[in-house]
């Protein structure tokens, strides 16, 4: 069933009952209204979904796993504070729905390798709130064993390589994640995640 985002009224509602959403109808600013949704880089836009189709329980799905992580790294931060957390420790709040929004196109067959800021990520690929702190706090229960701290989580089993401590260390190995991928003729991505000191 298609709708219309918002009501009479403007305000946005969730029916419990599957909802197909154009993603014109998502720009709000009325100096954005017309421009194109998104920029294109060597993609056709023809090719390009314009709707979506969703439902309530999916959305706050979505909802729970982002208050799930913002709740970890607010903690992280604490034991961080009160010096439980022994050498770095970046945290990742404010950019929960990155990590939500990724995986939300993906499966768990995709290969995802990161930088060091990588709590969320682990979460997002089915680590526990619990592993990640106790990794984080040095605890044989943590995702490695404890022995990787806040920048160095791992999943190979849901094809999370991991954070990487070194700025722009993960690009070539997310290279080799691609080009696994290839030569197994799997028609997954491989996504390396780096932020601005990585790309200048």
């Amino acid at each position: 069933m298609s709708r219309n985002l918002f009501s009479k009224t403007g305000v946005r509602y969730f029916s419990n009952e599957s909802v197909t959403y154009d993603f014109k109808d998502l720009i709000i600013d009325p100096e954005q209204k017309g421009q194109p949704i998104y920029e294109l880089y060597r993609l056709e836009e023809k090719d390009m979904p314009r709707t979506a189709t969703t439902n309530k329980a999916e959305l706050m799905g979505y909802l729970k796993r982002m208050i799930q992580m913002r709740r970890t790294e607010l903690e992280a931060d604490r034991l961080y504070k009160a010096k439980m957390i022994r050498g770095f420790c970046h945290l990742y709040d404010g950019q929960e729905s990155i990590a939500e929004g990724m995986e939300a196109g993906l499966t768990y067959d995709d290969c995802i390798i990161t930088a060091y800021r990588d709590h969320c990520q682990a979460i997002a690929r089915g680590d526990t709130p619990y592993r990640v702190i106790a990794e984080m706090v040095q605890k044989r229960t943590g995702s490695s064993g404890g022995k990787g701290g806040s920048m160095h989580y791992y999943n190979a089993k849901n094809n999370f390589y991991g954070g990487n401590g070194i700025v722009g260390a993960q690009i070539p190995v997310g290279a080799g994640l691609a080009f696994g991928l290839k030569y197994r003729e799997q028609k997954n991505i491989a996504i390396t995640m780096y932020g601005d000191g990585a790309a200048n």
